[in-house]
Order: structure tokens, then C-alpha cells, then sequence
């Protein structure tokens, strides 16, 4: 996981429980506040691609914004979409990988199986 965050990584892991989804799924996390950069700088990607030892296309990034998903975007990342709430943004979040409107949906994505 990569997050642009001001609180300490333990902090975020609850948060992420407790909106349902099951944080096993991470297996590192890449927190702004400790590596002083945020998304969509590609020195937070490169990171978390280092702490996985895997290449940009073995990666999946999962997020809501635009410009973040764009960045991981443009170094090969699969990227994943939560769904936009207003239906303007819709067509421009249609050149991402995959689109989700629930966290319970993530652990389905052909990239996990």
C-alpha cells in the first residue's frame, strides 16, 4: 500500500480495517510521512516497488485520484479505480486498468488470482 499520510502507519491500518478491507492484502506499506514524498511523486512508486522486489508490472495500485493513478500509471503499474462519484469524472477514469465501487471487490480482480 501507498499512502499519502500524517499519521503513523499502525494508525492507517486500522482505518483501512475498519472500512473493510482486510489489510493482508498489503504486503508492505509506503507512507509519505516516513519517506517524505507524496503521490503522485514517482520516488513514492519506485519505493514501494523496492520494498516488494518486484518490476512495475508485477505491481497494482489502487486509488481515487486522478493524478495519483496517473502516476502510477505512467511507470507501468496496473491501476485500479474506486469508482468516481460523479459521472463526469467516469469517462476520464476509463483509461485505468480495472474500476471497483466497493473495497470487497479488490480481492476479485483478475490480478489477484
Amino acid at each position: 500500500m501507498v499512502t499519502n499520510s500524517m499519521c503513523p502507519t499502525s494508525e492507517k491500518l486500522k482505518w483501512i480495517e475498519g472500512a473493510g478491507l482486510k489489510t493482508a492484502l498489503f504486503d508492505h506499506v509506503v507512507n509519505s510521512c516516513e519517506i517524505q514524498a507524496l503521490k503522485p511523486d514517482p520516488a513514492v512508486y519506485s519505493e514501494a516497488l523496492r520494498r516488494l522486489l518486484v518490476s512495475e508490472t508485477e505491481a497494482v495500485f489502487l486509488g481515487h485520484d486522478r493524478d495519483e493513478l496517473e502516476g502510477a500509471r505512467h511507470l507501468g503499474i496496473t491501476t485500479v479505480v474506486m469508482e468516481p462519484t460523479f459521472a463526469l469524472e467516469r469517462e476520464d477514469y476509463r483509461k485505468f486498468d480495472y474500476i471497483v465501487s466497493d473495497w470487497s471487490e479488490v480481492a476479485e480482480l483478475p490480478v489477484y488470482n
